[in-house]
């Protein structure tokens, strides 16, 4: 016998967007992997040298947090729309604009499922509006990306077990 969305998270930090008495059958990070009856959750942070920065209250990469022009809509709002692949260019935009300034990286990645429908020429147009051209990263868009992830947790692990000897 399973357990509800709402029996499921109950104590948890976060929000549950959808219906709470709906069964949970199983679990799903990555949004392209989602079959009926998952609960989907996203892992928040910052990957940054390949380590995921969470914060200090792990807050770190809460892009949903980000001031949208123009925009009236909740948190709880946002996400929905995020997830059914509404109205996420604007979303990146900033992000992509944030990081920059934050973070002034090399290299800037914007990934997941969404990725499919943005053009990249449109992240880089926007950011150029705030960001001087000497400044600007090279900007990679990639769908999937499970073994980077992946990958990145095995040498985390590896250097953990490494300091405990």
């Amino acid at each position: 016998m399973g357990k509800t969305c709402g029996e499921l998270f109950k104590g948890l930090e976060g929000t549950i967007i959808g219906n709470q008495d709906e069964l949970v059958t199983g679990l799903a990070y990555r949004s392209d992997k989602v079959v009926p009856g998952d609960a989907f959750f996203c892992i928040v942070g910052t990957v940054v040298d390949g380590h995921i920065i969470v914060g200090s209250t792990k807050y770190a990469g809460e892009l949903i947090s980000l001031p949208l022009i123009n925009s009236t809509a909740t948190k709880v709002e946002t996400v929905s729309r995020m997830i059914h692949g509404e109205n996420i260019v604007p979303l990146m935009q900033t992000a992509a604009v944030c990081t920059i300034a934050l973070l002034n990286p090399d290299i800037l990645f914007l990934t997941g499922s969404a990725t499919l429908n943005v053009r990249e020429k449109d992240i880089i147009d926007y950011c150029k509006q705030s960001i001087p051209e000497n400044h600007m990263p090279v900007f990679r868009m990639q769908a999937d990306i499970h073994e980077e992830y992946m990958t990145g947790i095995f040498s985390l692990t590896r250097q953990a077990l490494k300091f405990k000897h």
